[in-house]
């Protein structure tokens, strides 16, 4: 009786483990884009490029530009419990400048409608909560950048559950010299930007899965001691 006691708490132990067992997802971006600053035009943004170029391009005037992409999460399931912003590099023009991540508050709609005077969108897409950084170098050109997505990130994606963006914007020094990431990449597959989330069941369903697993545990269990 007691064997079969530690087979039914041991089943459900194993059973619990499997329905937490978190899940790998990519994400490929549904849009991407640039807004600048300077150019002759303080906010522009073409709503046709695919290009998501940060920093600063002297041939344009010494426009700086900044970037922005947009991911799905309503086919999720489940709660995300850490995330990675996955970027192939380009272009890279300078070495060793730190491209800086952050929340996007603009609409998505208003984001990726592209237009000019959007000043404010571009001040957007620099400031606000930090979601990630790192340091990308010469060497690294037309290769992949992995960018860990901070607490704050995870915390509004899980309440977003929608259409969700984020700005990014490059560390400029003083100087009029070309410097930039992810330079010109014209039409490349959005699947060049990609997010990476990791989930994990929610409480609800947890439960109830596991209330199910135990009910029919404790049924075979009684019927083997009759």
């Amino acid at each position: 009786m007691a064997a079969w006691r530690n087979l039914c708490a041991l089943t459900v132990f194993l059973a619990m483990a499997g329905a937490v067992r978190a899940e790998t997802i990519t994400l490929d971006a549904v849009a991407r884009g640039w807004y600048r600053s300077g150019g002759g035009d303080s906010g522009y943004c073409s709503s046709t490029s695919a290009n998501y170029m940060a920093g600063r391009l002297t041939s344009d005037c010494t426009a700086e530009y900044r970037n922005f992409f947009v991911f799905d999460l309503t086919s999720l399931a489940g709660t995300i419990s850490g995330a990675t912003l996955r970027l192939n590099t380009l272009g890279v023009q300078g070495s060793g400048e730190t491209y800086s991540l952050y929340d996007a508050t603009t609409p998505v709609m208003t984001l990726t409608a592209g237009g000019s005077g959007q000043s404010e969108i571009f001040a957007d897409l620099g400031t606000g909560t930090v979601y990630g950084s790192c340091s990308i170098q010469a060497s690294e050109h037309d290769s992949y950048v992995e960018i860990p997505l901070s607490v704050e990130f995870v915390s509004a994606a899980n309440m977003a559950n929608d259409w969700f963006a984020i700005g990014g914007t490059l560390t400029l020094p003083q100087g009029t010299s070309d410097l930039y990431v992810f330079g010109y990449p014209g039409e490349k597959p959005l699947n060049f930007t990609q997010l990476v989330v990791t989930t994990v069941p929610e409480p609800g369903m947890l439960a109830l899965g596991l209330s199910s697993v135990v009910c029919l545990l404790g049924s075979v269990c009684y019927r083997r001691r009759r």
